[in-house]
């Protein structure tokens, strides 16, 4: 029994590794793929008396700074969004195996969804799926709160310097932040934003896992 339940164990955190990383593969490629968008919803937010709308903030960073700068600070939203991307999907599928299992062992029956078959309670599944997205996101903001705060100071700065100036690197920000206000800096707005990603992610989650059970029955 112990060697069946190591190999259960070895087996979960290979199943782990692999969702976070499809987690990570689709988080890189959805980052550098919105990125442009991004970088205009951060310029309007930051400037709202100068940029009125997506395309004009588009058009004023390609005519004043060139059409790649429409990418400012892709690269640390790619590097950010690979490791925030795996930790959510990957600590978020592990809990919930987990405690799916617990759930069954509790209740001596299997998890299997679908019409005509033993599932668990709505209460019960519900709890899994709460509590899986909880700490998926809660883990994943450790990452995305700083990638988040260095990547939109690269693309707010764009769009407030004039062309030809120096802007300061993701490597710069991060020396200045931490010099001037510390780690604490990195993670302004943490709480902030767990306060809204974690309600959404749980409703996400909890429909998307119901929506599973009604229409993929097996």
């Amino acid at each position: 029994r112990i060697a069946s339940d190591s190999n259960a164990g070895r087996g979960d955190l290979l199943r782990d590794a692999k969702m976070a990383f499809a987690g990570a593969v689709a988080g890189a490629i959805s980052a550098a793929t919105l990125h442009p968008i991004d970088t205009a919803k951060t310029l309007r937010q930051s400037n709202p008396k100068i940029f009125h709308g997506t395309s004009q903030a588009l058009s004023h960073m390609v005519k004043n700074h060139g059409p790649l700068s429409i990418y400012a600070g892709v690269g640390t939203a790619i590097i950010g969004a690979v490791p925030s991307s795996a930790l959510y999907f990957g600590v978020y599928e592990g809990v919930k195996v987990r405690l799916t299992k617990q759930v069954s062992r509790l209740r001596k029956e299997k998890w299997c969804g679908g019409k005509g078959r033993d599932v668990f309670p709505f209460k019960c599944r519900a709890l899994i799926h709460v509590v899986s997205a909880a700490c998926g996101n809660a883990a994943s903001s450790l990452v995305f709160v700083p990638k988040e705060y260095i990547k939109q100071t690269l693309q707010a700065q764009m769009g407030t310097t004039a062309s030809g100036n120096v802007n300061l690197g993701a490597v710069s920000i991060i020396k200045a932040t931490l010099k001037e206000q510390g780690l604490k800096g990195l993670y302004r707005g943490y709480w902030p934003t767990l306060s809204r990603n974690i309600p959404s992610a749980v409703l996400r989650f909890t429909l998307y896992e119901e929506f599973k059970i009604c229409l993929v029955p097996n």
